[in-house]
């Protein structure tokens, strides 16, 4: 998300998006003034899914959200479902 690209992004995607959703995020976050993500608490594992809490700022607007993750074999990725 920090680097601005959204097919980078669906990489990390569990089941990733169509290339018309990637079109579209990519076309928001082009237009977008800010755009910044960070992590901003430790993860909690549950199993084979955790939650991490991420710092999303976006044009001025700035939130908290927990993001999904989900193990697959060794290693992690964005529940998106």
């Amino acid at each position: 998300m920090n680097a601005r690209s959204a097919g980078r992004y669906a990489e990390f995607a569990c089941s990733p998006p169509s290339q018309h959703r990637i079109d579209g995020l990519q076309d928001e976050w082009d237009s977008a003034g800010e755009l910044r993500a960070e992590i901003s608490g430790p993860a909690e594992v549950m199993g084979d899914t955790a939650e991490v809490l991420v710092r999303l700022a976006y044009n001025g607007r700035s939130q908290g959200a927990k993001m999904p993750l989900q193990r697959q074999g060794s290693t992690w990725c964005i529940d998106e479902s």
